[in-house]
């Protein structure tokens, strides 16, 4: 049947999510896909048009208003493309370093911008006459923007995919107006949900918690992944060894990555290893969090059509997340997108993350990758070097449940042919 689609707020992109949906959205035509976006920065061309806000769309409130730039909107193609060129002078770096934290703070960061329907994009929407509009959300600010889109538009249907917990984590940052912050994001939350349709989480255990909180039905998509790119079948032949993250670094697991970092010394005097970082992260930020040493390589973010490549040189791959409160909340029913993909690719993988979040429950019960739960680098040490050493036959059986996992569970034809009957059985 092939509906028509709009998406609105993330696109396709090299982000976790920008990923998931380019994986997930791949067996619906070009023709039927649209996008709403404040980014027009794709990594592929799989889609129709795209409305790019602008001035007479969104604004940010004071004083953000006066170092922000919002040019005017746009309609763009896959064949003009316009690509961010962001220079990072002295107000950039004032709202990064202090603004930035101290919005967080007083709980206004999810308030500095603010969405409107204009006349344009509304006339822009008619024109497209999509069958189902859906958002992955990810903000206070972008579900309101949802509702407002849903009230010029009563009679569409509507879907909503939500990828981490954010919903019951953000207000927890906040350290005035936590509570109002709560209530008003419940409050449009439950209004968007009254009036979707298709309502989709990334794990299961988030389907089942959500399932229970709200009373609706929610299904799950996770990344799926194209197995055979991700498979390599011989591991590399070489002196030393390699560990390979992949990945943002962020507040959700800068520090664990620093426990491998501060780990590399001890495991060097047992095994020539090395960590190699392959991140699209600042690295200034890196620099502040990081313990680095000479042991680690830093590299640039890589187009993801090569990630399958670099995996494959990896004698470990790792998988963290931190084991702070707060970011436990964040992270406890979400699936990293990187997990199907490192688990398809038949080489060891390491999660190093608490106990009873999704993605180490579910690796646990798969018995599909070594695990460590306990937050201790002398530990992750021995871990490491016991993985390193080990020989082939000491850890197939876990690498071989991993790829076999991963083609069950996320294999890409099925996985996407599932995610587009979803649409059509919708308007059937």
């Amino acid at each position: 049947m092939n509906p028509r689609i709009l998406v609105v707020g993330h696109i396709y992109n090299n982000t976790g999510i920008g990923i998931t949906l380019t994986n997930l959205f791949a067996k619906i035509p070009k023709e039927n896909i649209a996008f709403v976006s404040i980014n027009g920065n794709f990594s592929n061309q799989n889609y129709n048009t795209c409305f790019l806000l602008g001035k007479k769309e969104y604004n940010y409130i004071f004083p953000l208003n006066w170092m922000m730039k919002i040019s005017d909107s746009k309609i763009i193609s896959p064949g003009n493309i316009l690509v961010a060129n962001h220079k990072k002078g002295k107000k950039w770096q004032f709202y990064y370093k202090f603004l930035n934290p101290f919005l967080h703070g007083i709980g206004l960061y999810d308030d500095r911008i603010r969405y409107k329907v204009s006349d344009d994009l509304e006339n822009w929407i008619k024109s497209y006459n999509p069958d189902i509009i859906y958002s992955a959300l990810g903000s206070y600010s972008m579900c309101c923007f949802f509702k407002k889109i849903m009230d010029c538009f009563p009679e569409k249907r509507y879907a909503v995919h939500l990828m981490d917990d954010w919903l019951h984590s953000q207000a927890n940052n906040k350290l005035i107006f936590r509570k109002k912050y709560e209530n008003k994001l419940d409050f449009v939350f439950r209004s968007i949900l009254t009036r979707t349709q298709i309502k989709i989480v990334i794990s299961e255990k988030m389907a089942k918690e959500y399932s229970r909180i709200y009373r609706e039905k929610f299904i799950w998509f996770h990344n799926p992944v194209d197995t055979n790119r991700f498979y390599a079948e011989n591991r590399p032949s070489r002196p030393g060894k390699s560990i390979i993250y992949i990945g943002k670094i962020n507040k959700d697991n800068y520090d664990v990555i620093n426990d491998l970092i501060m780990a590399l010394p001890a495991i060097n005097e047992r095994k020539n290893c090395h960590l190699q970082i392959y991140t699209p992260t600042e690295k200034t930020y890196l620099n502040s969090k990081l313990s680095l040493n000479q042991f680690v390589t830093l590299h640039q973010a890589v187009p993801y059509e090569t990630i399958p490549t670099i995996l494959s040189q990896g004698d470990l791959l790792f998988l963290p997340l931190s084991f702070r409160k707060e970011s436990i909340r964040y992270t406890r029913l979400s699936i990293s997108t990187k997990l199907s993909e490192y688990m398809a690719t038949g080489r060891p993988l390491l999660v190093y993350a608490p106990e009873n979040i999704a993605i180490t429950e579910f690796v646990r019960n798969n018995e599909c990758a070594f695990i460590l739960s306990e937050k201790n680098p002398e530990i992750l040490a021995e871990k490491i070097i016991f993985i390193l050493t080990a020989q082939e036959k000491d850890i197939k059986s876990v690498v071989n449940k991993a790829v076999q996992i991963s083609r069950e569970k996320f294999d890409y034809d099925r996985v996407t042919s599932q995610f587009s009957k979803l649409w059509d059985d919708e308007l059937a």
